[in-house]
């Protein structure tokens, strides 16, 4: 049997980031959480509950969170759907420390956990001497089976089966099984025996998959239909998900960058319109580009003060460029990072744009042209026209167009 244990963390004296390890049956793949999330080809993945919680990475990976949550989420459900058991182990007293919104938001776990209609809720105190319900995770968890959090039912449209509970009846491991795949969450803690606790985690499994392998031998015709029926759809939800997940991200970047332009700006115009901005000599001030290269024209940041910023561009457009290849007569853009001014502010600033042969740019300009151009489906690359004609088009028309 074929097992990923991906994402634990490595301390001094324990196991290596990267090892391979023949357990009898059982070949391990331990890799880290540094390692692009890819379960193919394994017949179980042991997942840590928190992966990608910045508690765990200091928050140095907050700003691609939803980029690794989004292709994490779907290496997942796709090996669950190739029929893997993907577990996820919480080793600690999560709960205590996060509300669940954050935990869906910001934890692989997290997002499988309200996708099976669960919320995690705090115990009062350790509890070792949990009630097993699954016979296959017996040893397991009689040897690392520890949980300060149990699990309640919420919304659940999915058949869930408790895997083990608190003497006081409190579910604190469960499996929801899809096809000859199933998702898991246990409660575990290697106790420096991670090499011991993996192995027979993986046990447990293997008996476990193979008791759900004897239970479906048996298909009625129409049960086979309904199966294939409700695969299709799950393959069109996926496709429609991924696509929802790129609109999201694509608007809530968007809301980072315009919180600070100078810095996150650049990354967003490469992303999702494949076009480069690069500092043109000046505080604030950029030169955007294709990215098959040549400068078309200059952008620069408004800030909080888009009136001072447009009377400021347009002196420094009347004086030579003080970066060596600036065209002269290109297109000038001011982005307003905080929208056009409202009422008789805006008209004057829009007039004043015109009168300077200045165009305005606001964020919803930039979804606009993702939306006309379908940069939400590809990864294409946008003509420098392109934006040049959004921003002509709003300091044309009345403000809120």
């Amino acid at each position: 049997m074929e097992v990923l244990v991906y994402g634990f963390p490595r301390g001094p004296g324990q196991l290596p980031e990267v090892m391979n390890v023949a357990c009898g049956p059982l070949h391990l793949k331990l890799r880290a959480l540094s390692e692009s999330p890819s379960f193919d080809g394994f017949d179980a993945v042991l997942l840590p509950f928190d992966t990608y919680h910045p508690w765990d990475r200091d928050g140095a990976a907050a700003d691609r969170l939803t980029e690794l949550h989004v292709r994490a989420g779907v290496a997942v459900r796709r090996a669950v759907t190739a029929g893997a058991a993907v577990v996820f182990i919480y080793q600690d007293c999560f709960a205590h420390y996060s509300e669940p919104g954050e935990l869906a938001a910001r934890s692989l776990g997290g997002m499988v956990l309200a996708d099976l209609g669960l919320t995690a809720c705090a115990l009062p105190g350790p509890e070792d001497r949990l009630q097993v319900l699954a016979p296959a995770f017996e040893p397991f968890l009689r040897r690392f089976g520890i949980s300060e959090s149990y699990l309640e039912v919420q919304d659940s449209r999915r058949e869930l089966q408790p895997l083990c509970r608190t003497e006081d009846r409190l579910l604190t491991g469960v499996a929801a099984r899809e096809g000859r795949g199933a998702l898991l969450l246990l409660p575990g803690e290697p106790r420096r025996r991670s090499l011991e606790f993996f192995a027979s985690l993986s046990e447990g499994l293997a008996d476990f998959r193979a008791g759900g392998e004897r239970a479906a031998d048996y298909l009625f015709a129409e049960e086979r239909t309904l199966l294939q029926e409700r695969e299709e759809a799950r393959q069109r939800l996926r496709k429609l998900e991924d696509r929802l997940a790129r609109f999201h991200r694509c608007r809530d970047l968007l809301a980072t960058a315009t919180a600070n332009p100078g810095r996150r700006l650049p990354e967003w115009f490469a992303t999702f319109l494949g076009m480069k901005l690069s500092p043109a000599g000046r505080e604030e001030m950029f030169v955007f580009e294709s990215s098959l290269g040549g400068v078309a024209g200059r952008l620069s940041l408004a800030g909080d003060k888009p009136a001072d910023a447009l009377l400021a561009l347009s002196e420094d457009c009347s004086e030579p460029p003080a970066r060596p290849g600036l065209p002269v007569d290109g297109p000038v853009l001011l982005f307003l990072s905080e929208g056009m001014p409202q009422g008789t502010a805006g008209e004057s600033l829009r007039a004043e744009a015109r009168e300077a042969g200045i165009c305005l740019l606001e964020p919803v300009d930039l979804l606009t042209l993702v939306e006309e151009n379908d940069f939400a489906r590809t990864e294409n690359r946008l003509a420098p026209q392109a934006l040049v004609r959004v921003a002509v088009r709003r300091s044309a028309g009345p403000p809120g167009l």
